[in-house]
């Protein structure tokens, strides 16, 4: 099961937008009647080439070998405290370069349990998102996984007390063409990114998000966790505006499975229902 999931991933991950269906050419322009960008629309990642010095990436040896861009956030690995170097060799076992994406064992993966990625994690993967903004409420619909992020423009706090989850309380607001979102009470099961770095339940990401032109989206993350990291670190994600029309497909790491689980329990009559 869990090779087939992880064959899916790369093959989705390799196509980049297989879902994706063009129906038009013409570009959404930002909208000129607001005062503050207008960030709606899909946005594809744009792929940041290698930083001189890196490797050449080996196509026999993994994908994303030699590009901290694949599945990462910088090519400068954060340093870590003894907490997460221990958690992070466990789940780098095995792997010779640090910026392939994580090995299949030993298996700490979330991937083969059918548990979403999270944020910041959402970005580590070049699938399309969608934004839907409103005065009060930003919207990020991401095709991997169909996950949903809600980033709170009313003015509101934190809320106090309330569980994690995947995808954390994101509070923004506008420094002037700039959308500021802080992100807290994140769900500590996930990663970082795709290459294993953990985190604590104390992480903190703050996001810088512009549209420098009409076709790119640019987000500046700042990661602060220190029982994780023993200063804070910086990374950057840069994406296209895909053309109007585009539509968003559906991509959920354990559709096929429980799909077969589910139609095979129909044939044989036997209904065996949540494990």
């Amino acid at each position: 099961m869990q090779v087939g999931i992880l064959n899916r991933i790369l093959k989705g991950a390799t196509v980049l937008v297989f879902a994706v269906i063009l129906r038009g050419q013409a570009s959404q322009p930002p909208s000129a009647s607001k005062s503050v960008p207008d960030l709606t629309g899909i946005w594809v990642r744009r792929p940041i080439p290698p930083p001189p010095g890196l490797p050449k990436p080996d196509p026999t040896a993994g994908r994303g070998v030699g590009n901290p861009d694949s599945y990462g956030f910088t090519p400068n690995l954060p340093e870590m405290t003894p907490w997460a170097e221990e958690k992070y060799k466990f789940v780098r076992a095995g792997t010779k370069d640090p910026y392939e994406m994580k090995p299949e064992a030993p298996d700490t993966e979330l991937y083969p349990y059918c548990l979403p990625g999270g944020f910041p994690r959402l970005f580590a993967v070049p699938f399309p998102i969608r934004i839907v903004q409103t005065p009060d409420i930003i919207i990020m619909l991401s095709e991997y996984e169909s996950a949903v992020r809600q980033i709170y423009m009313d003015g509101r706090n934190h809320a106090n007390g309330a569980p994690p989850t995947y995808m954390g309380d994101s509070i923004g607001h506008w420094e002037g063409d700039t959308l500021v979102v802080e992100t807290v009470n994140i769900d500590d099961v996930s990663w970082i990114d795709n290459l294993g770095h953990p985190h604590s339940d104390g992480l903190r990401v703050t996001e810088r998000i512009q549209r420098p032109d009409a076709n790119t989206l640019q987000i500046d993350f700042t990661f602060e966790d220190p029982k994780a990291y023993t200063k804070p670190w910086t990374g950057k994600k840069t994406f296209r505006l895909m053309p109007a029309g585009t539509a968003m497909g559906e991509f959920f790491v354990c559709d096929d499975y429980f799909k077969r689980t589910y139609t095979d329990d129909l044939k044989s009559g036997k209904m065996r229902g949540r494990p």
